[in-house]
């Protein structure tokens, strides 16, 4: 059976109920504001508090600013981008401290076993996380996940090294990660993504590998994308560009569609539109704690497509129901 799986928040919340929503992060952003004198409460209030609303609008450089304001925006953006890294960062390192659930390593095993593909909206590292705790393979690294080639930061400052990359689940973060690093939006279509280098396990934590780490990504910023932008700015990466083909041509190949903790939001057409005109699957399976998301997956069904929405895995347990029964198979 050739499943692709998307995880949203939901997912990271089943693994540590500390794992936040951005919409959750919306305090912490306004506490580093006040902590450098600046009340954002204003600006916040005009997008109804929504957090993700106002980060787009800031990545989004509207015709209409002047370019004054722009580059207001664009202030604002990096400093909210890194206030986010830097808090989901600190909750990560807390969560890495204390056991992983029980379903989580077995569900990343059957990942790696059968090759999968995994499509996260998450920023968190908490899937590699659980990857270099799995006990069959050794000298593993995050970034033999990932199906695009995302440099870790010391080679700015070291010689190359490369290999094979072995075979394993293909983890297509299309939202970016805590752990990568770009130049921007406006950084263009060639512009290379780095990565913060790092290992660790479920009750060790997590540790840079290098020191340094935090110099050699100074001039960068976190790639974080707002769920809710038009992606446009982004997008002209071809890296990050590439993923969502990567993306685009598992679910084309896809026989189900394994849906673990992500709601699916209207607002997201970006990815409502990729999954309604690539997967030609034979079913979903929403898998979540809330059955909401039942009525919000038939809108991703293509309506020329008979695909099935499977109901049985909703519920408080549905991610370990789902991992007893198919995670050995």
């Amino acid at each position: 059976m050739n499943r692709v799986f998307i995880l949203g928040a939901g997912f990271s919340k089943a693994i540590n109920p500390l794992m936040p929503t951005l919409y959750q992060l919306t305090d912490s952003v306004k506490e580093a504001f006040h902590g450098r004198g600046i009340d954002i409460s204003d600006d916040l209030a005009g997008f109804g508090n929504d957090l993700e609303r106002w980060l787009s609008s800031l990545a989004d450089p509207g015709p209409w600013l002047t370019v004054a304001e722009k580059m207001r925006n664009r202030a604002q953006f990096i400093e909210v981008s890194d206030d986010i890294a830097q808090s989901i960062t600190a909750l990560e390192l807390r969560v890495a401290h204390n056991a992983a659930p029980s379903w989580l390593g077995p569900l990343v095993q059957y990942w790696d076993r059968t090759e999968s593909t995994v499509i996260t909206f998450n920023y968190d590292r908490l899937v590699e996380l659980a990857y270099l705790q799995s006990a069959d393979k050794q000298d593993k690294w995050p970034g033999e996940l990932y199906s695009i080639p995302v440099t870790p930061a010391a080679l700015r400052v070291s010689a190359v090294v490369g290999g094979d990359r072995r075979p394993t689940l293909k983890l297509l973060k299309l939202h970016g990660s805590v752990s990568w690093w770009y130049s921007g939006p406006e950084g263009g279509e060639f512009d290379v993504i780095y990565e913060a280098s790092w290992h660790g396990s479920f009750n060790e934590g997590i540790s840079n590998m290098w020191e340094e780490v935090e110099t050699y990504v100074s001039d960068k910023l976190p790639l974080l994308i707002p769920p809710a932008a038009t992606k446009t700015p982004f997008y002209s990466n071809r890296l990050l560009a590439t993923q969502w083909q990567i993306a685009a041509q598992a679910l084309r190949e896809a026989e189900e569609l394994v849906i673990m903790g992500y709601s699916a939001p209207p607002t997201d057409l970006a990815v409502t539109n990729l999954i309604s005109s690539n997967f030609r699957g034979e079913a979903i399976i929403p898998v979540d704690i809330s059955d909401t998301v039942l009525a919000r997956a038939s809108n991703l069904v293509n309506r020329n497509i008979s695909t099935q929405i499977i109901t049985d895995f909703i519920g408080q347990d549905a991610i370990e129901k789902w991992v007893n029964t198919f995670g050995g198979s």
